[in-house]
C-alpha cells in the first residue's frame, strides 16, 4: 500500500494496447491511462511482440514474452483472440505459454502496488491468483465483447463467475452492461464508467452542403463480425441501380486485401484508406453525409460517439451498444444485424432525401453533449474509484 492515497501505483493487465507502430488493438485503453496524471504510477502488462515495441515515457509497458519472437502471434490480429482461434484452431498450442508467463509476470509486477486493473473479462483470471496471495483489489474492465461470450459459452460463464467472485469492481462502459451484469451477479460491484471522447465539435457545426456524391463512411476493423460485407452488399446494389454514392472505408483486418480489389472495380466510388491519424477520421467524418455500422456486436462504438458529437447522422445494428446511443428515427436509423436489404433500403431513403439526416444529426448531438465524458473525465472516475477501494481496503487493515 502507498504511503498515500495521494499517490497510486497500479498494474494494468491487457492482451491489447497499440505498443507498435501503426497498431491501434487497444487505442481506447492508450487514450484513458494517457489522461493519468502525476498521482498514478502505472505499469502496463503486454503480450509480446515479434515487431519492436514503441517507447512510452508516461508509464512503463512491461513486454509479456511466451515463445520464441517469431512465433508470438496470438495476439494483435483485428478480429481478436477468439475469433483468430476459431478462425486458426492451431495457433491454440501457444495459449498454455502465454498463460504460464502472464501469470507469472502478473505475480512478479503486482506484489508492490495498490490496484490490478484487469481488461477485458477473460485477463481478469490473471488478477485472481495475486488477490489471495497479495491481498491486492482485483478491479475489472467488462467490455461488450465479454458479454456476448459470456452469454453464449458455458465455460466464459464459469469464468465470469470466478473473477466477479473475486474482484472489487467491474467497470463498464454502457449502462445496459451495468443493468444485465446487476440481474445475473448482484454480489458484483459494477461501476458505469463511460469511454471518453477525443474532439467536441462545440458550437461550431459544419453544415454539409449538397453533392453531386452522397457520401458514405465506414470506421472500423475491416473484418466480418463488423458487417463489411453487408456493407459490401448493399453498396453494390446501390451502384447497380444508379445511384450517385461514393463510400469511404477506414480500418484494417483480413477482409482488406479483398475490400481493396473490390474497390479497384470502382475506383472513382470507393476509397479504402486503411488505417490512418484520428484527426484525418475526424476530418473525414465532417466531409461525409453518413456513417454506417452494420456491426454484429460492440460494447459502446466509440466510433458513433464521436460520428454523434461530429455532428455526423448514423446508421446502426439493434444491438445493445448501439441503442442505448442511438434511437431510431430520432437521432439516427437502426437495422437488424445481418438485413442487408434493410440496409440497404435505409441507404436509398437517405440518398434520395427521404430521411431528415439534418434532424438525426442535431438531436444526437445534443444527446452526446449532454451525456458524454471526456478522456480526462473518464480518467478522473478510473482514479476515483481505485482511490476508493484502496481506501476500503487500507480501512480493513
Amino acid at each position: 500500500m502507498s504511503k498515500s492515497l495521494d499517490f497510486m501505483s497500479v498494474c494494468m493487465i491487457t492482451t491489447g494496447f497499440p505498443v507498435i507502430a501503426g497498431d491501434t488493438s487497444g487505442i481506447f485503453i492508450k487514450k484513458l491511462v494517457d489522461q493519468f496524471g502525476e498521482e498514478i504510477k502505472l505499469k502496463i502488462l503486454v503480450p509480446s511482440h515479434k515487431k519492436k515495441f514503441s517507447i512510452f515515457s508516461k508509464y512503463e509497458v512491461i513486454r509479456v514474452k511466451y515463445f520464441f519472437r517469431k512465433r508470438e502471434n496470438l495476439f494483435y490480429s483485428a478480429r481478436g483472440l477468439p475469433q483468430e482461434i476459431k478462425r486458426n484452431p492451431f495457433i491454440l498450442w501457444q495459449l498454455p505459454f502465454f498463460m504460464i508467463s502472464m501469470m507469472y509476470k502478473t505475480l512478479k509486477h503486482s506484489r508492490d502496488v495498490d490496484i490490478i486493473h484487469a481488461q477485458w473479462l477473460p485477463t481478469g483470471i490473471f488478477g485472481v491468483l495475486p488477490k489471495i496471495i497479495w491481498g491486492k483489489p482485483l478491479i475489472v474492465s467488462v467490455r461488450g465483447s465479454d458479454i456476448t461470450r459470456m452469454n453464449s459459452h458455458t465455460i466464459d460463464k464459469l469464468l465470469a463467475k470466478i473473477v466477479f467472485k473475486f474482484c472489487n469492481a467491474a467497470i463498464v462502459v454502457s449502462r445496459s452492461f451495468k443493468t444485465e451484469l446487476n440481474n445475473q451477479f448482484p454480489f458484483v460491484n459494477v461501476v458505469y464508467i463511460p469511454n471518453g471522447i477525443d474532439i467536441m465539435v462545440g458550437n461550431n457545426i459544419s453544415v454539409r452542403t449538397k453533392k453531386d456524391m452522397f457520401e458514405i463512411l465506414y470506421v472500423g476493423n475491416l473484418v466480418l463480425e463488423k458487417g463489411v460485407l453487408d456493407l459490401k452488399w448493399a453498396f453494390e446494389k446501390l451502384i447497380l441501380a444508379g445511384f450517385k454514392a461514393k463510400l469511404t472505408l477506414i480500418g484494417n483486418g483480413d477482409l482488406k486485401e479483398m475490400i481493396e480489389k473490390w474497390s479497384n472495380e470502382h475506383p472513382d466510388r470507393i476509397d479504402v484508406k486503411g488505417v490512418v491519424l484520428h484527426n484525418e477520421v475526424m476530418d473525414i467524418m465532417r466531409k461525409s453525409d453518413v456513417l454506417v455500422l452494420p456491426s454484429y456486436g460492440e460494447g459502446r462504438p466509440n466510433v458513433v460517439v464521436e460520428a454523434m458529437a461530429n455532428y455526423l447522422p448514423v446508421i446502426g445494428t439493434t444491438i445493445s451498444g448501439i441503442t442505448e446511443l442511438i434511437t431510431n428515427g430520432k437521432s439516427g436509423l437502426l437495422f437488424p444485424p445481418g438485413n442487408k436489404e434493410a440496409l440497404l433500403k435505409l441507404l436509398e431513403n437517405c440518398i434520395l432525401g427521404l430521411e431528415p439526416l439534418t434532424r438525426y444529426a442535431k438531436s444526437s448531438y445534443e444527446w452526446i453533449i449532454n451525456e458524454s465524458h471526456s478522456w480526462q473525465e473518464s480518467a478522473e472516475a478510473h482514479i476515483k474509484l481505485y482511490q476508493s477501494i484502496a481506501k476500503v481496503k487500507s480501512c480493513a487493515e
